[in-house]
């Protein structure tokens, strides 16, 4: 039910706040080669009354020609259709999808992590049989850690903001710029040899 959100328990039909539905369409539904089509709830039998529930129904049409609506919804409309984003509202929607496509990207490059994490700790144990094995296992979670998140910068630096990678890695700037200078400075060194150094130089 539209209203069971916008209408309290007591409230009189004509205290229903105005609403929305949209829908969004990459053509004309009703063949009209309209932007847009706007409808209120009306009688059907004549259509000489009006229900006043101040609900709007709004089909939109991508890739409409005909109509007056303004520039940025007409932006917006033409971004939706696959061109690129023009106006302030175009471009909101634009980062936000970046946003999402990023953020998906994350989510599977994260689902290798654990797999990494125990690949490193088993680096780890075996190096550590040269220091005490408890300890060498120590080090390689540490070590490991640090690797994952080496190797999750370097395949997403140029595809996503510094900020966006310190935010989803939950690691300080500093932290993200020796890593990122060390993957610079060195491109042939593994994640675990560039995790190992950063440990090294910050002892």
């Amino acid at each position: 039910m539209i209203d069971v959100n916008i209408l309290d328990k007591g409230m009189n039909y004509k205290e229903l706040k105005k609403s929305f539905v949209i829908f969004i369409r990459a053509f004309d539904y009703f063949r009209k080669d309209r932007y847009m089509h706007a409808f209120l709830s009306q009688r059907q039998e004549d259509g000489s009354l009006y229900l006043n529930d101040e609900t709007t129904t709004i089909v939109l049409n991508v890739n409409g020609t005909i109509g007056e609506i303004n520039e940025e919804l007409k932006g917006a409309l033409r971004y939706m259709a696959g061109q690129e984003p023009s106006g302030a509202y175009a471009e909101t929607l634009d980062a936000a999808v970046k946003e999402a496509r990023i953020n998906k990207k994350w989510k599977r490059d994260y689902m290798s992590i654990a797999i990494q994490l125990l690949e490193h700790e088993e680096i780890g144990e075996a190096r550590g049989k040269e220091i005490g094995k408890e300890i060498g296992k120590e080090i390689g979670k540490e070590i490991g850690a640090l690797a994952t998140k080496v190797s999750l910068v370097r395949n997403n630096k140029g595809e996503s903001t510094e900020e966006q990678i310190i935010k989803f890695l939950r690691i300080d700037q500093k932290t993200f710029r020796d890593i990122s200078k060390k993957i610079d400075d060195n491109p042939d060194m593994s994640d675990w040899e560039i995790a190992e150094a950063i440990l090294g130089d910050n002892e």
